[in-house]
């Protein structure tokens, strides 16, 4: 999950816990183009919520895309 969704660029992701592995986090604007990619805090615990930062970004709907060593998730985020 994104929480809160919509933002203002400063979210939380809540993920099952992985056994402590750090995902990476890719972030797509709505042509497809990267505009932030970076690695995510290890999951420590079932529903951790770790926080993140993407601002400066301008107000536009993002495809976030959390990258594991078992496959990916995608999700979409709502920047005000």
């Amino acid at each position: 999950k994104i929480l809160p969704n919509p933002n203002k660029g400063l979210f939380q992701l809540e993920l099952a816990s992985l056994s402590g592995e750090a995902p990476v986090m890719s972030v797509y604007d709505n042509l497809g183009k990267l505009v932030a990619q970076r690695q995510v805090e290890p999951v420590q615990s079932a529903f951790e919520r770790t926080p993140v930062q993407v601002q400066p970004l301008p107000a536009c709907i993002y495809i976030i895309q959390l990258t594991f060593s078992s496959g990916y998730l995608t999700k979409r985020l709502l920047i005000e």
